[in-house]
């Protein structure tokens, strides 16, 4: 026997519930340790893979496994929704698919979720495929986690790989990279740091740092002597990146207006030139691009990959409701009040815009690169017809599954600092500003919001703001329908209520328990 494969999709939510917690089998996934064999995903999906990693000798490694060994083949694999956390006292790595690789990984694709790597006293690795790939190749692979580094020293992060030493090609990354570093950082779009190449690959997620003297690029933080970039790009907008250490700036409507591979002129005139299945020859079983329509980004469909879900599921049903499924979009209502798709103007807002929808909508900007690509086929460039926002699933602030967002002691009510919207205490930010709406202003919710009878769960504001709720006021034009608030604790100045603080506009069959103060 060669190794093993994949004949059923596997989910690590054994029970079911939407959690993975103490009630599921593996609810601390032990990383499978140096494997040197072949794994064959056969395009099957594994969800909710959670670890926080391997340690050996105060080092951690986090991943579905802890290292690709040296003549190991990963092929055909998706990973859905990670949660890969590696904390160590020494050095940290964490990939979705290995914290180390030395090996060849083709066709595996992460969708969503998040990867973080955190060193105490030295280097921190992170990558949504990789953490440090040391040799062998990674090839037609993409990545939509969300990637955070943060280490005392060093940290490399990437949305694809943290640091490569070998080959990457014909990959993307999409997912937001954000890190620290006491040292020095090295951040990428696609890769922190290379000593290797890059080709035929691109990246689109906002990269973001602290602190001083990173290294910081669209698509590569940083490039050693002797790395090489060929026909790679990053765009630009949606990035927040004017500058990589490899690679060349597009737009978004630069990146997206492509519908093949073209001409010598065009941006992605020499992808169709690379021997993905390294048989030796380029042809017909190489090609690894769809470019789509003019407002999408090229996907991967080499070896039979889901075209359609790498692209536009930010309003799938097409009825111009832009989908929330997770927290993290619900945050991002913030920067679009209208719902038509599009952030309010401020470099500060499209920055924060893109970077949400682009790393959690999966969204398919226009032509123009100033908004989303409403409707779902849209009739010209600076058409955006959406109208709002609509829940397609339960969501709940309590992330860390404690059972709770606060606490209450001698009459002191505390938030969750573990929950991923604690903000030092003060919970949730209400959408819109403290000021009071008024009719004809612009600046609180004004659009339609339709609940889909799901509930967001405890919603914890712990503010001295005005006009605190989930939303902080809306207008005449607003619509909020069909949703559940159970067990909020709202706290305020004047104006407050779970749902809203001050409220024009109509509201239908929304219900609310909990704790409401002003």
């Amino acid at each position: 026997c060669a190794g093993y494969e994949l004949t059923a999709d596997l989910d690590f939510d054994t029970d079911g519930d939407g959690d993975v917690d103490s009630n599921d089998d593996y609810p601390n996934w032990a990383p499978i340790g140096t494997y040197a064999a072949a794994f064959e995903g056969n395009r099957r999906a594994i969800s909710n893979l959670t670890t926080s990693g391997l340690t050996t000798g105060g080092d951690n490694a986090g991943g579905l496994f802890a290292e690709l060994g040296t003549g190991s083949r990963v092929s055909n694999l998706v990973l859905v929704d990670v949660a890969v956390t590696s904390v160590a006292s020494v050095t940290s790595d964490a990939g979705a698919l290995a914290a180390t690789n030395r090996g060849t990984v083709t066709a595996v694709h992460v969708r969503g979720g998040a990867v973080s790597a955190t060193s105490n006293t030295h280097s921190a690795y992170a990558g949504g495929l990789v953490g440090t790939s040391v040799t062998g190749v990674i090839k037609a692979c993409y990545s939509t986690a969300a990637v955070s580094g943060a280490a005392s020293r060093f940290a490399y992060v990437g949305g694809l790989v943290g640091q490569s030493q070998n080959a990457i090609a014909v990959s993307y990354a999409a997912g937001a990279v954000t890190g620290s570093a006491g040292t020095a950082g090295r951040f990428g779009g696609l890769v922190g740091r290379t000593f290797s190449s890059v080709a035929n690959s691109y990246a689109t997620g906002a990269v973001t740092a602290t602190g001083s003297g990173h290294a910081i690029g669209g698509l590569v933080g940083r490039a050693e002597s002797g790395a090489t970039s060929a026909a790679s790009y990053w765009d630009s907008q949606t990035t927040g990146r004017s500058s990589s250490a490899l690679g060349t700036t597009r737009t978004t409507g630069g990146l997206q207006t492509p519908t093949a591979y073209g001409t010598s002129t065009d941006v992605f005139a020499a992808w169709d030139d690379h021997d993905t299945n390294g048989d030796g020859t380029v042809d017909a079983a190489d090609d690894a691009w769809d470019f789509g329509s003019a407002w999408n980004y090229p996907a991967l469909k080499y070896g039979g990959m889901d075209v359609a879900a790498q692209r536009n599921d930010y309003d799938a049903d097409g009825d111009g409701l832009i989908e929330i499924t997770r927290l993290a979009q619900l945050d991002a209502v913030r920067w679009d009040l209208d719902g038509d798709g599009a952030p309010a103007p401020g470099a500060t807002s499209t920055a924060a815009y893109f970077s949400a929808t682009s790393t959690f909508f999966n969204a398919v900007f226009n032509a123009a690169g100033t908004g989303l690509a409403c409707p779902t086929t849209p009739d010209d460039a600076d058409d955006n017809d959406c109208e709002g926002y609509e829940l397609l699933n339960d969501l709940d602030f309590d992330t860390d599954g404690s059972g709770g967002t606060w606490t209450e002691s001698g009459g002191t009510v505390t938030g969750d600092a573990n929950d991923a919207y604690a903000n030092g205490g003060l919970g949730w930010d209400p959408v819109g500003p403290a000021t009071s709406p008024g009719v004809g202003s612009n600046t609180h919710f004004d659009a339609t919001f339709d609940g889909n009878g799901h509930v967001i769960e405890n919603l914890f504001v712990n503010r001295t703001r005005n006009n605190a709720g989930l939303f902080a006021g809306t207008h005449a034009g607003a619509k909020i329908v069909a949703l559940g608030l159970p067990d909020a604790y709202v706290a305020g100045g004047r104006h407050v209520g779970a749902l809203a603080g001050a409220l024009y506009g109509r509201v239908g069959g929304v219900w609310v328990s909990g704790e409401v103060s002003g």
